[in-house]
Formats: C-alpha cells, structure tokens, sequence
C-alpha cells in the first residue's frame, strides 16, 4: 500500500460517512434508494460524532503493517491489518511496544476507521462499515485505561429509516429538540422515500443552529424551533415547537406535498409522558437571553453543533 490515508481507508470512510451528519423508532417500510446512502441520521439524544482531522492529518506509512503515533509521545504504535475482514471492511489491532521491549495490543476494531479530535491525550478513532446498502455501522472508539474502548455503536438503517443506538446512549429529554428533531428527520425522508420522482436522500442536511434545528437541501429548508408565545419561550416536555418552511423554485411538486404531510404529523411524533411534566416553565426573555442559545438546562449539550 503507498502512502495513503490512514489504515488505507479514509477514502472509503468519508464517502461512507457523508457530508450530513438514535432510540428506535419505527417507519414505514422504505424502497431501496438509487443511490448508496453516505448520511448520518440524527440520533435522538443529540450525540455528536468527534471531530475527523483533516485527510491531510491522518497519513501513515507502511504496507500491511503501519505505524502512527496516536498520543503524540514521539513513539509510534502500529497498526496491523489481521486479514479477517469482509465486504463491509478490514479488521484492525493497534499495538505498541512496552518498555520491556514486548508488544501488546491496546485496540483492535473493524471498518473504514478515521482519526478524530484527541480525548484524553490520544486520537479518538471514528469507524463506519457498511452492511449491503441498507444498514450502516458508526462505532467511536477513545483509549481508556491502557486500550481503545468502544464508547460508542449505532446502527442506521437505511430501509426503514431508523437508528439503534446499541452502544453509549446519551440522556436526553423524551420530545426535547434533539429527540423531536430526529423523529422528524426519518418521518420526513420516509415520505420522500416514497414519493414517484426520485429525491437525493444525500443532498438532505441536517444540522443545529443554536435553538433550531435546520433541515436543507436544493429543493427547501425546514426550521424547528421551540416555540414562542407573547415573547416567551416555553421549555416544556411535550410542549409546542414551532417550525418553518420554504421551498426553492426547483422544489418538485411531489416533495413540497410529501414535505408538508411530514409537517402535519410532526405532533405526532411527540411522546406521550406524565401530566405532571407537561406544565409549562415559562422563561421570560431578556435582552440577555438570546433566542439561538440553549436557555434549558435539562436539554442535552449536544444540541448545539
């Protein structure tokens, strides 16, 4: 292998990973896209993957065998392919030697892996392998205690436009931004999914702006926003969100109604919970209080991108 990308794979791991960056919750039955989906959707307690470094940061050198320094110590761990992979990717171990001069493995995962922002010292490593076109495996492994643990597993599926979070679920308000918001994106590619005219799954961005959640592609941009009443924002389980659309002129006909039906159902995508959490906590704004930042303490931080 030349010097390439790290483990070889990047290439393959951004196109599998997309542009756009959950709880299980059920969607109709989808029809195979016309295109390999390269979309992250949205989990429901807001998890953000780790920062990918640059392409021009994750370089290695070697063949089978390749070293990289994953703590910047200036001693570089090498990293293996062990020849048990698949279609869906290779299987890697990390090893570094002791000071004894003995080697041990301090990781081992499998897929397209990516380097990410450093936790703790050491790079945080980002894997997605892919399983038929349907299903696609995101995993975030940190090192922790002397070995590269799995924080991180969730699985999208692509054919009933839901997302299993098998691994690290984060906690999060039941109908909070984050939860509402990823309903309302595998509610909203499912009516386009079933719509005659073809829609670019993968052009759709969905991405947080403060308190909102944006949703855009060529054809619209959606806002979801909690909701204000004679200038006061209400956070509330369960309570109103407000939302906005607008269409570009080269929005098919089609979309805008498959588009406005998952706008209709969006209050049914709210669960139900105790009376007693549906009261409202009104938050009188200020000018201190700016409506694009989180004001709730009970909504996870990971709604802000």
């Amino acid at each position: 292998m030349k010097r390439g990308h790290f483990l070889g794979g990047l290439a393959l791991a951004v196109l599998w990973a997309g542009a756009a960056e959950t709880a299980k919750v059920g969607c109709p039955i989808a029809k195979a896209p016309d295109e390999i989906p390269t979309y992250r959707m949205l989990p429901e307690d807001g998890y953000q993957l780790p920062k990918i470094l640059p392409a021009n940061q994750q370089r290695v050198d070697g063949s089978r065998s390749m070293k990289f320094d994953f703590n910047d110590d200036g001693i570089a761990e090498t990293v293996v392919c062990d020849s048990t992979g698949g279609s869906g990717g290779n299987a890697w171990r990390i090893q570094r030697i002791r000071p004894s001069q003995k080697w041990e493995d301090v990781g081992e995962f499998f897929g397209f892996p990516m380097l990410a922002e450093k936790s703790g010292g050491w790079y945080q490593i980002v894997d997605v392998y892919k399983c038929g076109w349907a299903e696609k495996i995101f995993s975030v492994y940190t090192f922790q205690n002397g070995l590269y643990t799995r924080v991180r597993r969730e699985r999208q599926r692509y054919d009933t436009f839901t997302v299993e979070v098998e691994t690290g679920l984060q906690p999060y308000a039941t109908n909070g931004l984050s939860a509402l918001s990823s309903r309302f994106e595998r509610s909203l590619r499912s009516e386009l999914n079933s719509c005659e005219k073809p829609f670019n799954q993968n052009g759709l961005v969905v991405e947080f702006s403060g308190a909102a959640c944006v949703f855009t592609c060529p054809e619209f941009k959606i806002e979801l926003a909690r909701k204000i009443e004679n200038n006061v924002l209400y956070e509330v389980e369960g309570g109103p969100v407000g939302h906005e659309c607008s269409f570009t002129p080269q929005a098919a006909a089609e979309h805008k109604t498959a588009v406005q039906q998952a706008l209709k159902n969006l209050p049914k995508l709210l669960v139900p919970i105790n009376v007693d959490e549906r009261v409202a906590k009104p938050i009188p704004l200020t000018s201190e209080v700016k409506l694009l930042v989180p004001v709730s303490t009970n909504e996870p931080a990971a709604d802000v991108r």
